[in-house]
């Protein structure tokens, strides 16, 4: 028989530790048994809250109407493609060339040898 493996059943192997005050110990411990779990599950239970809501809110995007519109737009009908081989920047033109043309300048990668040690001889 299968049995659904919930997160208070996994087992934890990580270690969480913090130091408070005793007024922020005793508000936890309020809060905790108002709610009827033990503080050790009330505080992980708030802190995973707190961290999925403010990664959420970092992650997600979020536009008006007027954005919105203009993203689809945007997507549906972007701009012309940039040419390919545009004017390359002062410092390179001089050494490639202004038109991109000549590919035969660029310089050549060395054969990569294997150390002596690590090469295989096949008789």
């Amino acid at each position: 028989m299968l049995t659904e493996t919930t997160e208070t059943n996994k087992a934890r192997g990580a270690r969480l530790e913090a130091r408070v005050t005793t007024d922020q110990k005793a508000l936890l411990q309020h809060a905790a048994a108002l709610s009827g779990r033990t503080l050790s599950e009330f505080v992980v239970a708030s802190a995973q809250e707190a961290a999925a809501k403010l990664i959420q809110e970092h992650e997600a995007i979020r536009l008006t109407r007027k954005e919105q519109i203009a993203f689809v737009s945007a997507l549906l009908n972007p701009p012309p493609p940039a040419p390919v081989c545009a004017k390359p920047p002062p410092s390179t033109a001089s050494r490639w060339g202004s038109d991109c043309s000549n590919r035969s300048r660029l310089p050549r990668r060395a054969p990569r040898q294997e150390p002596r040690s690590q090469r295989i001889r096949v008789r």
